[in-house]
């Protein structure tokens, strides 16, 4: 008695097992992978006087992921069913660049995140080259295979731009960053 009843509970627990990875699975087949290019950050340059590396803390965004997941699931979802977020791409625009004050002044810029819960930065996305050509719009190309998921736990994100200039700015330049966030 002693052992069919233990042989039963280990079935049951084989059982519940296999149906719950089931589950994941029939939830993963019917969650709808989608993009969302919403936030968008407006900010300004200082002039940079001298050639040289430099991080750019753009902005503090408060940002419910969770809401943007039910309200784009019709509620069917909430984060919890997401397994994956990761930054597609970055369109980084100088509203007021020039001849003189544009791109073309950078060597590089990629785009940090950190969070209220997740205090360390990591690189979401990067230029992979920047043309010495005076230019107003740069595109960024998200660091594949980057889940930034647990940075969405929290209710605060933190942006940053990681930049090395090549040559001085003679203005302050106004600028705005889109990010294109995808969910899996």
């Amino acid at each position: 008695m002693k052992k069919s009843f233990a042989v039963l509970s280990l079935a049951a627990v084989v059982l519940l097992s296999f149906a719950f990875q089931s589950c994941d699975k029939l939830k993963d087949s019917i969650f709808p992978a989608f993009e969302n290019d919403d936030l968008a950050i407006e900010f300004t340059i200082p002039i940079a006087p001298v050639a040289k590396e430099d991080t750019i803390d753009l902005a503090s965004v408060h940002f419910n992921i969770d809401s943007l997941v039910r309200e784009f699931t019709g509620n069917a979802f909430s984060i919890t069913n997401v397994s994956s977020i990761s930054i597609k791409d970055v369109e980084w625009t100088l509203v007021n660049g020039d001849d003189q004050n544009s791109f073309q002044n950078l060597e590089k810029a990629s785009v940090l995140f950190h969070s209220n819960t997740t205090p360390h930065a990591t690189e979401v996305a990067a230029a992979p080259s920047i043309p010495y050509a005076s230019t107003n719009v740069l595109s960024l190309a998200g660091i594949p295979n980057t889940n930034i998921k647990n940075y969405f736990t929290g209710s605060d994100l933190y942006l940053q731009l990681a930049v090395k200039i090549k040559t001085p700015t003679t203005k302050e330049l106004e600028s705005k960053v889109k990010l294109n966030i995808s969910f899996e």
